[in-house]
């Protein structure tokens, strides 16, 4: 691929983006923290986002002392603050920002109809949440799965609400209208109200474009506001949605304060536009597992803490006579666990006592899944020197590569070995969000690993189905190249990594160019066939079906057969192959001390 060549493709694809995106601009700051003296109304928000069913917390099994978050210290914790705060008749909200699904063994149990278990929602119930709303990933398993969750809670009356602000009207024969029923313990609700007689917050809950998009293979009846097929991208439709909502419950309903959680964004993207609307004071963000606090000019505030349940924003607000949104301090009993760079954030690490009654129903989980599945969730998969693999000093970047190629290995030896195939893979198409580094808490030169540590380091992609298509090498190439220019004059959310082969990032004449593409096998670009084969799981490979719709027609359809003929994705299946995860433990069994 010529210079010339990669020139022009970064320049269309470059024009292309600044046309389809159009993110909305202002200045943020790093608020500082005022005495809550002067202020005439006092607001915790206690929020956690993109937990992923991280149930056990975040960490090698084997080192305890090394695992951080934990569903049982959480609720100990959520209730601890919320009791501590309504002795001073202080309004306090427990609220989730989405993608609460999907990252765990514990995914197999709130779906499964052979159990009535469905922990997402009995960990909610049990840490008095107010409300939750919906993220991409609640949708993993399809619209069934998340209905099976609700309709378990329902069942055992949980106290369940989702806020769903930009919902649109459901089919009248759909499953979800029974949660729109006042007598469900479940329900489905466009805005929250919480007071006391110091006070009323109004809570307003969206999923923004980024997360309708990449969920939208995934959902049917559930369809909102921000996103459509049709359509696509309709940010500006939903900031009017927000508009007219966080007005109404300003000046009809009274609210002294008017939240937003959304699942979406990027710090300087989506949290901005909804921080703009002169009614919304507070904006709890999640979808981009970034940690950050920052203030608009008009004193709003946008919050996001980390992912998985590492740690819990615990943001104290306070009103002055104005009504201006002041900052206050945490209690002091947890200052000793606070982010030092994020006040709002307490860091849960095994210091915090766990919640007896709910780490007993963990247990309990743990025993119905290695039934259900017949696996043995503490199995020791591996036990030795892992650092021809990977090292804790490489960066997650680094770490989710030295993965991919990984897979794109196991995966070509296992159907040389299977079927004496030789039609190798040249690359996958993955992402390093697939890859969960807080998951390495110890040194990987003497380490254990457990069967429940080899699916968390997988992360959501551990047992989704695999693909194969075929493509020319140049296609694979413009899909490098657009992403790389997307990501760099965009969004850095819009990125692509790929395993099996390696490539040079650089900039030609300002503009941001892939070049230098080989394998990791030392096979260079112009030594590769016309047509190579890639492998993608099902979360990566309904994506490249759809290169010409991102890209305006600006690129053609990709995925092909052997002979070159257009693919449907189910076609694409490879039926037999080890997912993810099975691949991985083939890789550890080759290196095993055991």
């Amino acid at each position: 691929m010529t210079k010339c060549k990669s020139l022009l493709a970064a320049i269309g694809i470059a024009i292309l983006g600044y046309f389809l995106h159009n993110a909305l601009k202002q200045t943020l700051v790093v608020p500082s923290t005022t005495s809550s003296n002067n202020l005439t109304v006092n607001i915790t928000l206690l929020s956690t986002n993109d937990l992923h069913s991280s149930f056990s917390g975040l960490g090698l099994r084997s080192y305890p002392d090394l695992v951080r978050g934990g569903y049982s210290k959480l609720v100990s914790l959520i209730n601890s603050i919320r009791s501590e705060k309504n002795k001073n008749d202080e309004i306090v909200l427990t609220l989730d920002a989405g993608d609460w699904y999907s990252g765990s063994l514990f995914d197999n149990l709130g779906a499964d109809l052979r159990t009535s278990s469905v922990p997402q929602m009995q960990f909610f119930h049990s840490a008095g949440y107010d409300a939750i709303i919906l993220g991409n990933h609640d949708f993993d398993r399809y619209e069934s799965a998340l209905f099976s969750m609700l309709d378990k809670a329902a069942k055992l009356d949980l106290n369940i609400n989702v806020i769903v602000s930009n919902l649109l009207p459901l089919p009248s024969n759909s499953k979800f209208q029974q949660f729109y029923d006042p007598n469900s313990s479940v329900k489905f609700i466009p805005h929250l109200i919480k007071e006391s007689r110091n006070g009323k917050v109004g809570v307003l809950g969206y999923m923004t474009p980024d997360a309708l998009f990449v969920s939208n293979d995934y959902r049917d009846d559930m369809q909102f506001v921000g996103y459509s097929p049709k359509e696509s991208i309709q940010y500006n439709k939903l900031l009017e949605l927000a508009a007219k909502q966080s007005r109404m419950l300003k000046e009809q309903l009274k609210c002294d304060l008017v939240v937003v959680v959304i699942h979406g964004g990027h710090k300087d993207k989506e949290d901005v536009g909804f921080l703009n609307l002169p009614n919304v004071d507070v904006v709890l963000g999640g979808h981009t597992h970034e940690t950050y606090l920052l203030a608009s000019e008009d004193s709003s505030l946008s919050s996001q803490c980390g992912y998985g349940g590492i740690q819990l924003t615990a943001l104290s607000v306070g009103l002055d006579l104005n009504k201006k949104v002041h900052l206050r301090g945490v209690s002091k009993d947890y200052e000793q666990h606070i982010n030092k760079k994020y006040p709002q954030c307490i860091e849960i690490n095994s210091e915090f006592e766990s919640d007896k009654d709910f780490e007993e129903k963990v247990q309990h989980w743990k025993k119905e899944i290695n039934e259900l599945l017949a696996v043995d969730m503490e199995e020791v998969v591996f036990k030795g020197n892992l650092t021809s693999f990977l090292e804790l000093s490489m960066t997650h970047e680094e770490m989710a590569a030295s993965f991919a190629h990984m897979l794109v290995r196991e995966f070509n030896k296992w159907e040389a070995e299977s079927k004496g195939k030789v039609d190798p893979v040249i690359a996958t198409i993955w992402n390093r969000e697939f890859f969960e580094i807080d998951e390495l808490t110890h040194s990987l030169s003497d380490v254990t690993i457990t069967y429940d540590d080899a699916y968390n380091l997988i992360f959501f992609p551990a047992l989704k189905d695999q693909y194969t298509v075929y493509m020319k090498k140049e296609e694979l190439y413009y899909i490098l190249q657009g992403a790389y220019v997307l990501s760099k004059l965009v969004s850095p959310l819009l990125f692509i990594d790929a395993g099996g082969i390696v490539y040079t990032e650089s900039h030609y004449f300002g503009l941001p160019i892939v070049t230098d593409l080989e394998t990791v096998d030392g096979l260079t670009y112009s030594e590769w066939p016309q047509t190579i084969r890639l492998l993608a799981n099902s979360i990566s490979a309904p994506y490249l079906w759809k290169i010409e719709e991102f890209s305006k027609g600006l690129l053609s359809n990709f995925p092909k057969d052997k002979a070159g003929r257009p693919i449907k994705l189910k076609d694409a299946l490879e039926i037999n192959s080890p997912k993810e995860l099975g691949l991985f433990l083939n890789f550890l069994r080759s290196l095993n001390n055991i």
